[in-house]
């Protein structure tokens, strides 16, 4: 394989790695967010 084709395969492969990072991150927010949203309505239910 000549070396663009690595370079191309390369830079490829690192722009998956940082939206699949990028990806998880966010999911990893949604998920956070989502739990917080939960137990402060369960806290607010029990309140009443």
């Amino acid at each position: 394989m000549e070396r663009r084709g690595i370079a191309e395969a390369g830079g490829a492969a690192l722009g998956s790695a940082v939206l699949a990072i990028g990806l998880a991150f966010g999911i990893a927010i949604a998920a956070a967010a989502n739990y917080r949203a939960r137990t402060g309505h369960a806290d607010a239910v029990e309140a009443e």
